[in-house]
């Protein structure tokens, strides 16, 4: 699938697949040693995490097609956790699509090298949000023609991590929901991740950190096109989230309730 209008200039494309091919040789070693480092240095533990994978291959099956993959935003290292979630070392380097690329805010990844490699082999895009528009336009045009081509791509709807600790239904980004429009066939898979001591957002979860998941999966359209369109998409996705979010806090009631 392509989508020749809006598809990244030459230089990009290499660049673009430079990255990818790099980032899938070390994608064993990228990946373990994030899931050992959460695991063994911060005790985080995801239980359930055969059953959440089988639920997730049931509820895709054979689809091979674009997945945007929408969260809603907690920590520092929301994407992460995801990924420990969604698959192994192993089966992404077989299947490198289903690893996914990553859109985080350019100016919160400083200037350590070390950080910024990790980025580079965790299949980050770096996206400067309100930055020079051709500077974003071909950002997004990289990304779009990367969820043509079947990768997945995971975005936080609501653009920062939630203050309040809870799903914000008000204020979101309507990008999700102009990619759904923009690369025809995609699915959404809707993601609730909390750890049970999370109570507001954070940088790290705490140490020794219990993640419960959630899924659903969206085909979301809407009989408007243009802004409005964009806008209905992403608000279904996040009243999703929002709802998957209720369901987590009746199985989980504060103390004292």
């Amino acid at each position: 699938m392509s989508i020749a209008p809006d598809s990244p200039g030459h230089r990009d494309r290499l660049v673009m697949n430079l990255q990818r091919a790099v980032a899938w040789v070390f994608t064993p070693v990228t990946v373990y040693a994030a899931v050992a480092c959460m695991r063994f240095v911060r005790g985080y533990s995801i239980p359930g995490l055969q059953a959440f994978r089988a639920e997730l291959g049931r509820r895709l099956g054979s689809f091979r097609g674009p997945v945007l993959i929408c969260a809603n935003h907690l920590t520092a290292i929301d994407s992460v956790v995801l990924v420990w979630a969604l698959g192994s070392g192993m089966r992404y380097w077989r299947h490198d699509r289903e690893f996914a690329w990553n859109l985080p805010e350019r100016r919160r990844l400083g200037d350590g090298l070390p950080l910024r490699a990790a980025c580079y082999l965790g299949k980050c895009i770096p996206i400067l949000r309100q930055g020079p528009p051709e500077q974003t336009a071909r950002t997004m045009d990289t990304v779009r023609q990367l969820l043509a081509e079947g990768h997945r791509i995971m975005v936080f709807p609501e653009g920062t991590r939630s203050r309040t600790g809870r799903v914000d239904t008000q204020n979101f980004a309507y990008g999700v929901g102009k990619l759904v429009q923009d690369v025809p066939g995609t699915r959404v898979l809707c993601l609730y991740l909390r750890g049970r001591g999370q109570e507001t957002w954070s940088d790290l979860p705490r140490r020794g950190e219990t993640f419960d998941l959630l899924l659903d999966v969206l085909e979301p359209t809407s009989p408007s096109t243009g802004m409005r369109g964009a806008r209905d998409i992403s608000r279904t996705i996040v009243e999703r989230l929002a709802q998957m979010e209720e369901e987590w806090l009746a199985a989980h009631p504060a103390p004292g309730q």
